[in-house]
């Protein structure tokens, strides 16, 4: 894939969100949430709380600032990234590190 082509990674970023969207309706409603990224982005709070309740786990307000507690005793622990792509992607993407490090 060349990732300098905006327009072949487009069509294969909405040809993976489309296959997941599928299955995630196949599955149905018990099984998988869909959360879209603009409403967690605008609405933090009231999308957190949706995916607590789905996952039946409390709510707590530190999810809406996960970002302070990464790295920290009793905080959150990142696992690994998985590159969907390959590593290139995963560089081009690293240049974007400081806008999207509270996502």
């Amino acid at each position: 894939m060349d990732l300098h082509d905006y327009r072949q990674c487009l069509r294969r970023w909405t040809t993976a969100v489309q296959a997941m969207y599928n299955q995630c309706h196949l599955l149905g409603p018990r099984i998988c949430l869909p959360v879209h990224y603009e409403r967690l982005v605008l609405h933090p709070e009231p999308t957190m709380r949706m995916v607590l309740s789905f996952l039946d786990i409390p709510w707590n307000n530190s999810v809406l600032h996960h970002e302070l507690l990464v790295g920290k005793q009793g905080g959150v622990s990142l696992s690994m990234q998985v590159d969907i792509f390959n590593s290139e992607f995963m560089l081009i993407s690293a240049k974007n590190g400081p806008i999207l490090q509270k996502f």
